[in-house]
């Protein structure tokens, strides 16, 4: 697991940016909840990670070009 950590693969760099993406949209749900009273539904939750993931990974310069590369970004 810790050499998921080190590698620049595109499957190790999306999963990085799956855990902090999950992490800081977790964090602004919790904020929403707590200071404007107003609970985030968990599908709505999950759509916003896939969305921030779909988008971050479409502004990424060097990404490899073969199939399993695209299905995994447009899942």
């Amino acid at each position: 697991m810790c050499s998921h950590w080190k590698s620049n693969s595109f499957p190790d760099q999306v999963r990085r940016l799956a855990l902090a993406v999950t992490v800081y949209c977790l964090w602004k749900a919790r904020n929403q909840s707590i200071f404007q009273k107003t609970p985030e539904d968990a599908t709505r939750l999950v759509h916003n990670i896939l969305e921030v993931m779909k988008s971050t990974i479409a502004g990424w310069k060097k990404i490899p070009q073969n199939k399993e590369n695209w299905e995994l970004v447009m899942e």
